[in-house]
């Protein structure tokens, strides 16, 4: 079953589940009778581990309405005005989680009914919670003006005629939050200008320039977004160390959703000097992981995402921190969402076994599981099909090799470029087989030559995935002749 509504639930933890639950049954939200059914029917499913594909809509309709004749209609809006209010209640959740902000829209309310008597005690529990969160993201910048804002619209209705310091607050408060949000931008447009082909327009920034380095020594924030800029701009590594060191000195700064974006454009950073070339970045890499694992940023909501775990695998594959890499798999699987935990755990431990040269321990690893997304198919059957040529398995190897094929033919969801790079390494790794198989029984030259083919393929195909394997492997056959 394709729902929104589920699809969103089946992002809450077990915990958020039952306070949805609950403030679905309050008298206080007028939640209909039916969508409160549904909610409890798709909470209970979710509780048990079901996922949309399990549960059909006619077998949720005729819960709802038992011997009613099915009308698809019918449940698809029941469907989406429960959407409706479970984006209510996130917004609800949203509002507790950051009191400053209902503070301030209770105090756009008094203003409406004309009861500003109540804003000083307002303005008073906003005070209280920016000394709760005390970070400087933009976020609390807004805030800030906003509070300001507040203070003057009361002083200028209690005492017009009275010097506002509050007014001069609010513009210095505007200033750093616009300074905060353009830098916050500016870094955004910069990284993605590094995947797309069209450059981003950051306006007003040369001219701004001296006003954020005036700024730099008294707001952390402006200076560790200068830097990051700086950083995505000029693609140097002493600016990557400078604001790797910075961060670890400036996290209580920001909130943990900012702090992870700013270590994900130093991952992104490394990642193109790698793509470069610069292997050494790899180890960088591992450190920086290794402080997101320590401080906890790289989870959300308590889980750690499948792609999260298998880069950390992938990165100490790459420097063979083999010991530390098998320990993390086995220490943090239990924070693998569970729909996602069996496919995780077999790919990252077959690729680890891989990498080890344990190739029978690799082929066990991804038994009996079942690999759904297109992704970990690939990966699974190449780790399978590389195994097969390690361990001289001539005969599953050439069968995985017709089985692959036709599973990138047929699969449409997997790009053109995906496609045509499995297809260019799946011709490529047949030939090498061939050229291992035949080197004792064919003369020399002719095997040579069957080589010089290889060679002018390996160098002339695009997109080739696993072309590193392959060259490897051709070197050694060629070591050996």
């Amino acid at each position: 079953m394709k729902s929104r509504a589920f699809d969103l639930l089946g992002n809450f933890k077990p915990s958020e589940l039952q306070l949805f639950q609950d403030w679905i049954k309050s008298s206080y939200n007028q939640v209909p009778v039916k969508i409160q059914s549904l909610g409890r029917i798709l909470i209970k499913e979710l509780m048990v581990g079901n996922r949309p594909a399990e549960i059909t809509k006619q077998s949720l309709f005729s819960m709802l309405w038992p011997g009613a004749t099915f009308n698809e209609y019918r449940i698809n809006n029941t469907l989406s005005k429960l959407q409706e209010f479970t984006l209510q209640f996130l917004a609800n959740n949203h509002l507790k989680k950051n009191g400053g902000l209902s503070y301030l829209f209770a105090a756009q309310e008094l203003i409406e009914q004309d009861a500003i008597e109540f804003i000083p005690k307002t303005i008073k529990k906003i005070e209280q919670q920016q000394a709760a969160n005390s970070h400087g993201s933009y976020e609390a910048s807004y805030l800030k003006e906003q509070k300001f804002q507040l203070e003057e619209f009361y002083q200028l209705r209690t005492k017009p005629h009275n010097y506002s310091a509050a007014l001069q607050n609010q513009m210095t408060a505007l200033d750093e939050f616009y300074l905060i949000k353009k830098l916050r931008l500016a870094c955004e447009m910069e990284n993605r200008s590094q995947l797309v082909t069209e450059k981003y327009n950051i306006d007003y920034l040369k001219e701004l320039t001296p006003i954020i380095e005036s700024k730099q020594a008294e707001n952390p924030v402006i200076s560790i977004y200068f830097l990051c800029l700086k950083m995505l701009s000029h693609r140097e590594a002493v600016d990557f160390q400078q604001l790797l060191d910075s961060l670890k000195e400036s996290n209580q700064f920001f909130p943990e959703a900012e702090i992870r974006i700013l270590y994900g454009y130093l991952l992104n950073f490394c990642i193109s000097k790698i793509n470069n070339g610069e292997s050494l970045y790899y180890q960088k890499i591992f450190s920086i992981y290794k402080i997101l694992i320590d401080s906890k940023l790289i989870f959300s909501q308590g889980y750690l995402s499948e792609w999260s775990f298998k880069n950390i695998v992938t990165t100490g594959i790459r420097i063979e921190a083999f010991d530390w890499t098998e320990d993390f798999i086995e220490v943090y699987k239990k924070y693998l969402p569970k729909k996602d935990h069996s496919n995780a755990v077999a790919y990252n431990l077959a690729s680890l076994y891989f990498a080890q040269k344990n190739y029978h321990a690799s082929l066990r690893a991804l038994l009996g599981v079942e690999f759904t997304d297109p992704s970990y198919f690939l990966g699974a059957k190449i780790i399978q099909l590389k195994s097969y040529y390690e361990l001289s398995e001539d005969e599953p190897f050439f069968s995985l090799i017709d089985s692959f094929n036709k599973y990138i033919r047929r699969n449409k969801k997997l790009s053109a470029n995906r496609i045509k790079s499995n297809a260019h390494f799946l011709k490529l790794a047949k030939r090498l087989l061939k050229l291992k198989l035949s080197k004792s029984h064919t003369s020399k030259k002719r095997w040579m030559a069957n080589n010089k083919i290889f060679e002018q393929q390996l160098g002339a195909l695009r997109p080739l995935a696993n072309k590193d394997w392959l060259a490897s492997q051709y070197k050694i056959l060629q070591d050996s002749a």
